[in-house]
């Protein structure tokens, strides 16, 4: 099929679905950009997304996954889609601490899809162009009222949509929930944990899409989807998705996903989509990650306690139209995210030979990776400061100072998760600092004031 026939096939199915009216009909759904949800690694599973826990794009499926986003992240992405036309994207989260709560998750997207310029009357017509926007904002908060394990989330979405000479914008509103279990042992030395996770969202509401006289309905989904993982750090992890979503005018659909990872460094991923009949029902991809435990601690990418995430997600060719490609890059945190003190407080008065040592939860992204506490005490300021500059400029000279003890502090390995019981405490000064270590050996120190 020459390039002029694709753009042409291309730029009446754009009519079709965004300026598609009837005088004694109703008026189709359009601006068929909103149900491409960017991501390589989630077009690779189908989209099949929507009850998925860690993964930074399936916010657009269902917002509710904001609120279990992780301390931080961005990505970008790139596609090559159908009839030469591109996609591009990029994203931003972040955890805010605010006097509300502690883990109110914040996304900002930016989506464009563009095409080439065409020409499909042989000279006779002037050229036609068209391209989409896409800005989001993106709320999510975990209900630590009801349950940690419960997050709802919300996005608010500016669409503006260009063919030739015709404009129309909308504001769009989505929400969502995502429900997991917490991490259960399965007894297998091969997968030794798994998750479960269940997600519905409503997306796409909004305002119709007015080009010229008669407005176009927004293409408003219902998806719900559910998640299971199961695996170990180091070792093999498995991802099964499966999703039912209905769009307005459109008949439903289902996809399922997979994901086959060895150790959070390379997996292999695969869906199939029940409801596609342009492209193919398949698509396949792969992931590789880079952390800092496999490259050097001082590159500014991944960087300490970092990693890099790489994805490729293709669709096999159809019946019209030829294979497609999405790239996508992406860092984040992987070690414990940040906590605080809590007891004693800086510069404290103690009256008792007797102390608790209380500080916040941790909590480590990777699913199956685990934290403990160390405590470290002194009578001179100095020993800890020392300490925790040798940190900064190398991990492993600060765990040769920790083993050797060379500062003269104490180090208590904490029983419980967020405190410490220390009796008979000598009268004085006193200075104490607190770490969560994972199973990587990623650092984090506990801070108030940006004090450790």
């Amino acid at each position: 099929m020459s390039p002029k026939n694709k753009y042409f096939i291309f730029f009446n199915l754009f009519l079709m679905l965004l300026l598609s009216t009837s005088s004694h009909g109703q008026i189709r759904a359009g601006a068929a950009f909103l149900k491409m949800l960017p991501g390589a690694r989630l077009q690779s599973m189908a989209a099949a997304q929507s009850g998925a826990i860690d993964e930074p794009h399936a916010i657009f499926a269902n917002p509710g996954a904001t609120g279990f986003l992780r301390e931080w992240h961005w990505a970008a992405t790139y596609s090559k889609w159908i009839a030469d036309i591109y996609n591009a994207s990029f994203i931003y989260n972040r955890k805010i601490r605010n006097p509300l709560s502690t883990q109110t998750k914040f996304s900002l997207g930016l989506i464009y899809q563009g095409m080439p310029e065409f020409d499909s009357s042989d000279g006779d017509a002037a050229m036609v162009s068209a391209n989409d926007l896409l800005l989001s904002l993106s709320i999510g908060q975990p209900l630590s009222i009801i349950s940690k394990n419960i997050s709802i989330g919300f996005n608010l979405k500016y669409f503006k949509s260009n063919l030739d000479t015709y404009s129309a914008n909308s504001f769009i509103f989505d929400i969502g929930l995502l429900a997991r279990t917490p991490r259960f042992k399965l007894n297998n030395p091969l997968i030794k944990y798994g998750i479960f996770s269940a997600g519905a969202a409503v997306t796409q509401l909004g305002s119709n899409l007015k080009f010229d006289q008669i407005g176009t309905p927004l293409p408003k989904t219902f998806r719900t989807g559910i998640s299971f993982y199961a695996g170990t750090h180091s070792g093999l992890q498995i991802q099964l998705s499966a999703d039912y979503f209905s769009t307005k005018d459109e008949k439903s659909g289902v996809g399922v996903g997979a994901e086959l990872n060895w150790g959070n460094r390379f997996s292999i991923n695969g869906g199939y989509d029940f409801s596609s009949d342009l492209m193919s029902n398949l698509s396949l991809g792969g992931t590789i990650r880079l952390d800092d435990t496999n490259t050097s601690e001082h590159l500014i990418i991944p960087g300490r306690n970092n990693g890099l995430r790489i994805e490729l997600a293709s669709i096999d060719e159809g019946e019209f139209f030829s294979r497609t490609y999405r790239g996508g890059v992406g860092q984040m945190p992987i070690g414990p995210e940040r906590f605080d003190f809590i007891y004693p407080a800086d510069n404290d008065t103690i009256y008792d030979s007797n102390v608790i040592f209380k500080w916040e939860d941790s909590f480590d992204p990777d699913l199956y990776d685990e934290i403990q506490y160390t405590l470290l005490t002194a009578r001179k300021r100095k020993q800890l400061e020392n300490l925790i500059d040798t940190y900064d400029k190398s991990t492993d000279n600060f765990f040769a100072a920790l083993s050797n003890n060379e500062f003269s502090f104490k180090k208590f390995t904490s029983i419980l998760p967020d405190s410490f019981y220390m009796d008979s405490i000598q009268s004085g000064h006193h200075y104490w600092a607190v770490f969560a270590q994972d199973l990587d050996s990623h650092i984090r120190f506990a801070q108030r004031d940006g004090k450790k």
